[in-house]
């Protein structure tokens, strides 16, 4: 599960120009094992956006169906410095695991089951691409 995870976060961080997956290329080579990911937005000249911002557009509402985005809140990591930048964590936490497990306890196969987690992920990364090309002031 956790390298299936790691391929959908580097996949949909790899996607958007304004999104920079920290560590990519980790010296310990398994990132599939990782369930932590670092990642810094990035506004449309590849300057770093203050991750604390981020993360509180991340929790806001949105209204349904503004440009394609999803309004849902999304819950991400505790924002923290990578050198000059601050990145937003996303993780692979025990309700995702444990939403899996249980779709596979009542008889799904992994791939079904792993669907709800999947789309939980290419939402948060949608909502995050759009709200990164918005114009933010630090705070």
């Amino acid at each position: 599960m956790t390298a299936r995870f790691s391929e959908l976060v580097c996949e949909h961080a790899s996607s958007s120009s304004r999104l920079d997956l920290v560590d990519r290329d980790h010296g310990d080579g398994d990132i599939q094992q990782r369930t932590i990911f670092p990642i810094v937005a990035c506004d449309g000249n590849g300057m770093p956006l203050v991750a604390d911002v981020m993360q509180r557009a991340l929790r806001t509402p949105f209204q349904a169906g503004i440009a394609g985005v999803p309004g849902r809140v999304f819950h991400v990591g505790q924002p923290v410095a990578v050198g000059n930048r601050s990145a937003v964590r996303v993780c692979l936490g025990a309700p995702g695991i444990a939403g899996v497990g249980e779709r596979m306890r009542a008889g799904q196969g992994f791939d079904a089951a792993f669907a709800p987690l999947a789309a939980d992920v290419a939402d948060l990364f949608g909502k995050w691409s759009y709200v990164a090309s918005l114009p933010f002031q630090p705070g």
